[in-house]
């Protein structure tokens, strides 16, 4: 059974001599890296850590050395003008490559935490697969719809607001084939939590109730034709390794891309003509760039009556059920992915060394 281990430190060695033996100075060979996996979940009894559970577990069939860094223990220290980064009150120690494998479920307070730590890995030389940038991509679905519309990928017409805004956009602005109900999303929100659809006709009421509520929020046009189904690939690189369809068994349900494991729920293997599967991929891979996640990027994607469209982008998306339905072997897939790039780098600094 796979005993989940908190990050090893030099300083606290022999905390851990009666778990599976870890490199004594922290980092491995070009072959077999040690990787670090970053995620914000909590890691105890009861909770759902299927999908970090699976990575760690893919990273030691392969005889990687792998541990998980929870991010809610780890705090930043700038001492005598030098920065280091403490996991459970010590050094955090070197790996080769981080994984961030993180969501977008936190607050506004544990986003800005989140991205702190993400910057302090990146300037304290720590090498990640992801930069700053992608990170505060996979905490805000804000960000991640702006960096997509940059590079004109196609998603549902949407208003990003602020309960305090001034001008709040009038329903006239919305397509008049779909005045008949507006999704509103909070953009910390997953697994289909903080989504909700309001009739069209109650629209301004349920703006008024949220500028009392002083939080932030976006309203989007209701896909009615997508009947409550979408389609998550999973993207390594410029390549969709894996993809299956989320569907909903529950009436009325209108929620097209969560995954909250409740009964109500299904996944089934795609099975579309040819030139929809290599439009869904096409749609992934610009997805993935744009919101600069290179490896592991979940995608979400549902179909409207003017083609398909990117519905959401996950840095942690949910790994289950990808192998009983493609075959393919996700988990292994992004820790091959992870110890790829760090023989990557390891060469770029070989070859800039000789030039």
């Amino acid at each position: 059974m796979l005993t989940i281990q908190q990050a090893p430190t030099l300083s606290h060695t022999q905390a851990i001599a009666n778990t599976k033996p870890f490199k004594q100075l922290g980092f491995g060979s070009y072959e077999k890296p040690v990787i670090g996996i970053l995620t914000d979940k909590p890691l105890g009894k009861g909770y759902d850590v299927t999908s970090v559970k699976l990575l760690l577990e893919a990273a030691e069939k392969k005889g990687y050395s792998v541990e998980a860094i929870r991010a809610q223990r780890c705090a930043v220290h700038i001492k005598d003008g030098k920065l280091e980064i403490l996991h459970n009150n010590k050094p955090l120690n070197k790996f080769d490559v981080v994984f961030p494998f993180i969501g977008s479920n936190e607050s506004p307070l544990e986003q800005y935490q989140m991205n702190i730590l993400l910057k302090a890995l990146e300037d304290s030389g720590q090498f990640t697969v992801t930069d700053t940038l992608a990170g505060i991509v996979q905490l805000d679905k804000t960000m991640a719809s702006i960096a997509m519309a940059k590079h004109g990928i196609a998603q549902p017409d949407t208003f990003f607001l602020s309960s305090k805004a001034d001008k709040q956009p009038t329903l006239n602005e919305f397509r008049d084939d779909r005045k008949t109900a507006v999704i509103f999303k909070e953009p910390d929100g997953r697994l289909g939590e903080q989504v909700w659809k309001v009739p069209f006709n109650k629209v301004n009421n349920e703006v008024d109730k949220l500028r009392e509520k002083e939080t932030r929020y976006f309203m989007q046009e209701f896909i009615n034709e997508s009947a409550a189904q979408s389609i998550r690939t999973i993207v390594i690189g410029d390549k969709v390794v894996a993809r299956k369809l989320i569907g909903t068994h529950k009436k009325g349900e209108f929620k097209s891309n969560s995954q909250s494991g409740k009964s109500e729920k299904y996944t089934t293997k795609v099975e579309l003509p040819p030139e929809e599967l290599e439009e869904i991929d096409r749609l992934s891979v610009a997805a993935a760039k744009a919101t600069n996640l290179s490896i592991g990027a979940g995608i979400d994607l549902i179909k409207s009556d003017r083609g398909w469209l990117v519905c959401e982008v996950n840095g942690s998306p949910g790994l289950s059920k990808f192998y009983d339905l493609t075959g393919v072997d996700v988990p292994a897939e992004i820790i091959e992915a992870t110890a790829n790039a760090f023989r990557q780098k390891e060469d770029a600094k070989k070859l800039a060394l000789n030039a």
